[in-house]
């Protein structure tokens, strides 16, 4: 089954937009023009798919754990996130956000990478003329390129009314808003991403693979589940297989990528959220192009070790 049919299979179709949240507010969540909104973020991109989902009371909670301030209870209900396609291919995000300001809700619509980056920034609907202004291309371009780590150390107070604080706030919580609320439903997009990265200039199919959960233990810092993806090229020939999985161990944590080949050994490791000045160095070394091995090993190499373990049964090995 080609990725195209299979990816378009996960989501919801084009053109469903939020639903009304509870009578005391509307949350304006979705774009009001997405064809025109979309094209001008993504000039190349030819289609586009919604993804809508509900932010609750328990997102709220976990949103609060990784910010100085959560988002209100009017901002919670249905909600749209939007993937903008360039001949199949997702090549970014558009998410709508609302901020009370002095006039009303400004509803700013941010464009994000796939890997959860701020590629841009516009306001699709405000009364107050100021907030616009602010929004210049000095700050838009000091915004791009952010992710949520890198914005923690410029985030304002929650009391600041101030519009370029209204705006760096909005960002912040429209990049851990997207990435807790629709993580699940956008790792098999980010899989295409990355499996491109790995096998470049070549029409990929992508297939979900079960893998050994049984094989992961606590020990090695590995979360479960672990996802995986079997990748042929497009005339059927195996290629390997991409697996993601979340690690965590002490104080350190990462988002790994993994590129076995066919013959299960370890070709690539690709890692995102690191945190641990090591962790990446620790993943990068001496791992490539090993199989399982139960010999001594530091703790990167046991879940390296486990990892191969869950692949390369499912290979044959």
């Amino acid at each position: 089954m080609a990725w195209k049919a299979w990816i378009c299979g996960v989501l919801v179709g084009a053109g469903n937009l939020c639903g009304v949240v509870p009578a005391w507010g509307q949350a304006y969540c979705a774009l009001r023009d997405p064809v025109t909104m979309i094209y001008e973020a993504y000039p190349s991109a030819d289609s586009y798919r919604s993804i809508t989902k509900t932010v609750g009371v328990d997102d709220r909670r976990a949103i609060g754990e990784k910010l100085p301030f959560t988002i209100h209870f009017d901002e919670l209900g249905r909600h749209t996130l939007y993937v903008a396609l360039e001949d199949g291919k997702p090549i970014g995000l558009v998410h709508v956000r609302s901020e009370r300001g002095r006039y009303g809700l400004t509803e700013i619509a941010w464009s994000l990478g796939l890997d959860m980056t701020i590629q841009d920034v516009r306001i699709q609907r405000t009364r107050d003329a100021e907030m616009r202004r602010t929004l210049d291309g000095s700050l838009r371009e000091r915004l791009r390129g952010h992710t949520i780590e890198s914005l923690q150390d410029q985030l304002p107070a929650a009391e600041s009314v101030e519009h370029a604080d209204v705006i760096r706030r909005s960002a912040a919580k429209t990049l851990v808003v997207t990435d807790h609320v629709w993580r699940d439903d956008l790792r098999p997009y980010q899989a295409i991403v990355m499996a491109e990265s790995q096998w470049p200039d070549m029409r990929l199919d992508l297939q979900p693979m079960e893998v050994d959960q049984g094989a992961i233990t606590e020990d090695s810092g590995l979360q479960k589940p672990i996802i995986a993806w079997r990748v042929r090229s497009a005339d059927e020939n195996d290629l390997g297989v991409l697996a993601w999985s979340a690690w965590s161990l002490d104080e350190r944590s990462a988002d790994i990528w993994w590129f076995f080949k066919e013959d299960g050994s370890l070709q690539h490791v690709d890692l995102r959220r690191v945190r641990g000045d090591d962790v990446r160095s620790a993943f990068n070394q001496n791992h490539a192009g090993q199989k399982s091995s139960d010999a001594c090993a530091t703790a990167v190499g046991v879940a390296t070790n486990e990892m191969s373990n869950a692949v390369a049964p499912r290979l044959g090995y």
